[in-house]
């Protein structure tokens, strides 16, 4: 993982804590930053323009992001 992904991850995580949400998949637009809830994941997955991922808070209320890559 990348700097650039580590920053988005945190920026998926402080959406996630102030808004309360327990899980998340999300594509988080590269240049712009915005968060997405995508109709589909395989068009943003194939996208280099896109960081899809999944958050989750876990048993001991941490947040996990895990990116989610083409098979």
């Amino acid at each position: 993982m990348d700097e650039k992904e580590v920053n988005l991850n945190q920026l998926l995580i402080d959406k996630c804590q102030k808004e309360g949400i327990i899980i998340a998949l999300v594509a988080i637009n590269r240049k712009t930053k915005e968060i997405e809830l995508p109709q589909s994941i395989k068009d943003k997955v194939n996208n280099p323009d896109y960081y899809v991922c999944y958050c989750h808070k876990n048993k001991q209320g941490e947040y996990c992001v895990e990116k989610i890559e083409e098979e």
